[in-house]
């Protein structure tokens, strides 16, 4: 799963892998290459097109409450991405890791949003893929990390 704060086996992997480098640069028209059979696109079907229909922080908390963190973590990390690509024009290619997700925000020099999924992926990792429980007092620095990064009226890029 890689170090749990710097995703380290991610970054790897990635280095090495050229059809990272390739999805990253896109083709030469500016598109995406996408191949038969890739994975879909790390947003929620349908969500590429149309955006969280209510504060995403509030359904997350919601299912905090409920006991229900794989739920909320999932629905951060997909609204994050929303959230970038609306506001900063990153577009995630279908079959983007984590891993890749994190170095394309990270290359838009926002600590705030560099700060907020350097927190929320090894949180939603640990917990979907390890069965991990958070607790309340880093469910509470993600929801500040949220805010900061995504306050809700923050001026869109472009």
């Amino acid at each position: 799963m890689g170090h749990i704060l710097g995703l380290d086996e991610g970054w790897e992997m990635g280095d090495r892998d050229p059809g990272f480098f390739s999805a990253l640069r896109g083709r030469r028209d500016g598109s995406h290459p996408s191949a038969e059979g890739a994975a879909p696109s790390p947003l929620a079907p349908g969500q590429e097109k149309s955006g969280p229909e209510e504060d995403p922080w509030l359904a997350a908390a919601r299912d905090f409450a409920t006991g229900d963190q794989r739920g909320a973590l999932g629905l951060l990390y997909r609204a994050g991405l929303w959230e970038v690509t609306e506001r900063h024009g990153i577009e995630f290619p279908p079959g983007a890791t984590e891993g890749d997700c994190l170095r394309w925000i990270r290359a838009l020099g926002r600590r705030d949003l560099t700060a907020l999924f350097q927190e929320l992926i090894p949180a939603w990792q640990a917990v979907a893929y390890g069965g991990a429980t958070l607790a309340k007092g880093r469910i509470d620095a993600l929801g500040v990390l949220w805010r900061r990064g995504f306050p809700a009226e923050a001026p869109r890029d472009g």
